[in-house]
């Protein structure tokens, strides 16, 4: 689950042992590159809403061989 707190974008994990909140994003730059590169459809930055429909696709990122996985 993707929560924003204070301007900034963490992913809430919830599991058996409890929960645990990880900084995403700190900064505009930081959220449109994790937005390029995962499946979100949009993104909300102050009053600035960005639809990955509208987005150049020359500037979506693949992350998937570059970490492995959980």
């Amino acid at each position: 689950m993707l929560l924003q707190l204070r301007d900034r974008l963490f992913y809430l994990n919830v599991g058996a042992r409890g929960f645990t909140l990880e900084l995403i994003v700190c900064t505009p730059d930081d959220a449109f590159r994790c937005f390029m590169g995962n499946e979100l459809d949009l993104l909300v930055v102050g009053n600035c809403v960005l639809r990955k429909e509208e987005q150049d696709p020359a500037l979506k990122v693949d992350y998937s061989l570059a970490f492995e996985a959980d």
